[in-house]
C-alpha cells in the first residue's frame, strides 16, 4: 500500500486480518448462525513475513 501497487483506495475499506461483522441475513438451511449474531474470523499464523 505504501508503494501505492494496489492503486486507488475505496472506502469504506477492512484493513488487517481479522474480520468481524454481524450476521444480516442467512439462508433457509443455515443453522450454526442467525441474524443479529457477532461473528469473527481471526488468522492464526506462526507469524507474517518474518525473514
Amino acid at each position: 500500500m505504501a508503494r501505492n501497487d494496489w492503486g486507488f483506495s475505496t472506502f469504506p475499506m477492512l484493513l488487517g486480518h481479522e474480520i468481524t461483522g454481524i450476521v444480516s441475513a442467512v439462508g433457509a438451511d443455515v443453522t450454526a448462525h442467525a441474524v443479529g449474531d457477532r461473528v469473527a474470523v481471526g488468522m492464526l499464523r506462526g507469524s507474517c513475513a518474518s525473514w
